[in-house]
């Protein structure tokens, strides 16, 4: 009878299912314990949010890329048995958040988090299930019965890493990505998120009055492109921004347009300056007015946005832009043939 067990026992063990299922439950208890050691309870975010507007937290902790906000409360204070929470946010409830932070200082502070860890480790601590079971998959496969005719590759004619094949390496890849998002995202924090935060600042008093004027300033990248990706798309979401506040605080008294300049001849342009010295003049011909625009221009135009005389113009978008979105200048004379 045990002899009959041990020649069974032998046979599963000789089986690649068996140490497959085998490697998965490694895995999986693997990836149990990794959550295991982790100490904080997983909450919703409005859970979060709660605590921080009751001011029950000690210390609050921002985790940028995995977009997480932990939250250490104050002595003697428990959530559903936990002194330390966890919840997921994203990137739309990051203003509000922060917001809700300012309002409402921890005493031990808060703060944001960047993962220093690097991306070798992390992707090894990423893939170690997945390699332990491939491991072990072609250990047993390679000692299964009929194993050496059906896993022998025999000598390979492929020069993997011949200098004609060029080598992209993945940490370059996610490196230049993870580059990309942060230029991306601080484009956005400064261009958009910023006069979102400014308004919301400003609007409780004039509600309050049922009087008030908001100018956001624009761009004719916004409208067409003319370059700078990033910053063109962090601009159109200003003057769908300056729409919603006027249709949604109208009846507030509240104004709100957006001034749409074209080049305008700031200490911005500075650095494209140094490069590249004739730079207005070359831009010149693309303006039906034959100049690029100055400071004096966009504050004239917000002096008339703010004052008596513009008492019905909301939701709009002045174009000072020197007739540039009107058509472009060099291009008319081609087509007519009138450059001839």
């Amino acid at each position: 009878m045990i002899e009959k067990v041990l020649v069974k026992v032998k046979k599963y063990l000789k089986s690649p299912l068996t140490w497959l299922v085998v490697a998965m439950l490694l895995a999986i208890g693997y990836s149990q314990i990794m959550n295991l050691s982790k100490s904080f309870k997983v909450v919703d975010t409005s859970t979060v949010l709660s605590v921080i507007s009751a001011k029950q937290a000690d210390s609050v902790l921002l985790v940028d890329k995995e977009q997480l906000i932990r939250v250490v409360l104050k002595a003697g204070v428990l959530i559903d048995g936990a002194s330390k929470l966890e919840a997921s946010y994203i990137t739309a409830q990051e203003p509000q958040i922060v917001e809700l932070l300012a309002q409402n200082p921890p005493p031990k502070k808060w703060n944001v988090k960047v993962p220093t860890q690097s991306l070798l480790v992390s992707l090894i601590f990423t893939l170690l299930p997945f390699l332990l079971i491939g491991f072990i998959f072609f250990f047993v496969m390679s000692r299964a019965q009929g194993a050496g005719k059906a896993f022998s590759f025999g000598k390979s004619r492929a020069k993997l890493n011949s200098k004609e094949t060029p080598q992209t390496k993945f940490e370059d890849v996610a490196l230049s990505a993870n580059l990309v998002k942060k230029s991306w995202n601080k484009t956005l924090q400064i261009t958009l998120t910023a006069p979102f935060l400014c308004i919301r600042q400003v609007l409780p008093a004039m509600i309050k009055r049922k009087n008030g004027s908001i100018i956001n300033i624009g761009t004719v990248n916004a409208k067409a492109h003319f370059g700078s990706d990033s910053y063109s798309s962090a601009k159109a979401g200003v003057h769908a921004l300056t729409r919603t506040v006027a249709v949604r605080y109208g009846p507030d008294g509240i104004r709100c347009n957006t001034i749409v300049p074209g080049t305008i001849n700031t200490d911005a342009w500075q650095e494209r300056v140094d490069q590249n010295p004739n730079i207005f003049e070359e831009l010149k011909p693309w303006y039906p007015l034959g100049r690029v625009g100055t400071p004096k221009d966009i504050a004239d135009a917000a002096l008339f946005l703010i004052s008596d005389d513009s008492q019905w113009i909301s939701g709009s978008e002045l174009l000072v832009d020197g007739g540039l979105l009107a058509g472009y200048a060099p291009m008319f004379a081609t087509v007519e043939g009138s450059d001839k």
